[in-house]
């Protein structure tokens, strides 16, 4: 067991109250400063808002904010940042995680926030759970997210399991090793979620074993099984894994973003394949296949990593076909744009799919020789022989990647 402090940054009265009957510590600010609740010392508040992708972590301010979770490191057990989504610290909130692995979660007062931005999602997706004020906040926000809302306990520190992983995918003979890649699965009524959760729960016994599937998803499932790698999306602070200054390549990588009309950042997901590489080149798995699918897109890039790591062969699924009807909607040359990242994905698949004919006719070709198929939804029909026919195509991929002499 690895208990947290959580420490709420609010200036929201009742936020606050709610927070203290709890006994969990409060930031505020009182003009130019940061106050903690039961501590003389404050500390300067760094600027109106925490902004990665602007330039907190590049300029003068960057000493300032890692000042503010010294101080909170060294007067707290444990911190556990409790922020709220879209709020001027949710990206400290992120940047706490990534640089010093500290576990984070949001509160939700009033009206519901939309919680549509990349940040955003990434903080409630990733993060321990929300704090709610009251029963119609609570409904109006569940009703509004894409998977499971864990609310926080309302004890003075939260247990927070350490998180676990699978043991490597090793090759076997006669086995095809799948790993399945969707940001969201598990307990989640959306259409891109339900498909890569009934593949990953149904494709090995359906194959009769000689298929294994793992899982990579961003948002925990509390009722998986072993095979599950999470790997939180902790958006742009992904890029300032380090305690000072991000790296010149990552300031780059913002600007570049910041100059174009359509940029994968700037939506959800967006920064998460760079999460999945770290996760996945810390281990020793090895996949013959790899299906990258889900309710959004930014992180197909993944699938050129796949190749390139594994020699894995690839399978780019347009899963949701509302996403990329709205995606085609796109003006002017945000929509250019995204289609020359969509037909970049699509030149690291082996095989592009969606789960209909006229999804798949809206999928950009990444070439005159790109072959595309339709692999139809399991709600659609005879489940088991929807899976059967994906059961098929892995197979006949599996038999054609990388297997070096070496192997067992």
């Amino acid at each position: 067991m690895t208990f947290h402090t959580p420490v709420v940054f609010t200036d929201d009265g009742a936020v606050a109250a709610a927070s203290r009957s709890r006994g969990w510590p409060v930031v505020s600010r009182d003009g130019a400063n940061l106050r903690l609740t039961g501590v003389q010392q404050s500390v300067p508040v760094p600027e109106e808002a925490m902004r990665i992708e602007a330039g907190s972590l590049t300029g003068p301010h960057v000493a300032g904010w890692k000042l503010v979770l010294d101080w909170l490191e060294k007067h707290l057990h444990r911190p556990l940042l409790v922020v709220e989504p879209n709020g001027w610290v949710q990206d400290l909130a992120l940047w706490s995680a990534s640089s010093r692995g500290w576990p984070m979660a949001s509160w939700v007062h009033g009206d519901a926030p939309v919680v549509a931005a990349a940040g955003a999602v990434a903080l409630v997706a990733s993060g321990q759970g929300v704090l709610f004020l009251d029963d119609d906040t609570r409904s109006r926000f569940t009703a509004g997210w894409r998977s499971t809302i864990t609310e926080l306990p309302s004890t003075p520190l939260i247990d927070v399991p350490r998180p676990g992983a699978p043991t490597p995918s090793s090759r076997r003979e006669g086995v095809t090793r799948v790993l399945v890649v969707a940001y969201y699965a598990g307990d989640s009524p959306t259409v891109g979620a339900q498909r890569p959760t009934y593949w990953f729960e149904e494709l090995e016994r359906l194959s009769g074993g000689d298929i294994t599937v793992d899982l990579a998803t961003a948002a925990p499932w509390d009722a998986a099984h072993g095979r599950v790698h999470h790997v939180p999306d902790l958006g742009p602070a992904t890029l300032a894994p380090g305690r000072g200054p991000i790296d010149t390549w990552a300031t780059v990588a913002f600007t570049h973003a910041a100059d174009r009309a359509y940029a994968p950042t700037r939506h959800v997901g967006g920064y998460w394949h760079v999460a999945l590489e770290r996760w996945f080149a810390a281990r020793d798995d090895h996949f013959d296949v790899v299906i990258i699918t889900g309710e959004d897109f930014e992180y197909f890039g993944f699938a050129a990593w796949a190749q390139n790591h594994w020699y894995a062969r690839t399978v780019v699924d347009y899963g949701a076909p509302a996403e990329l009807v709205r995606r085609r909607s796109f003006p002017g040359a945000a929509g250019v744009q995204a289609a020359d990242e969509e037909r970049g994905w699509n030149m690291a698949a082996d095989l592009t799919t969606a789960p209909d004919a006229a999804t798949l006719a809206l999928v950009e070709r990444s070439g005159p020789q790109a072959v595309l198929e339709v692999i139809p939804d399991h709600r659609d029909g005879d489940k088991p022989q929807a899976t059967r026919h994906l059961v098929a195509v892995i197979r006949e991929l599996g038999r054609s990647a990388h297997r070096p002499a070496t192997d067992s």
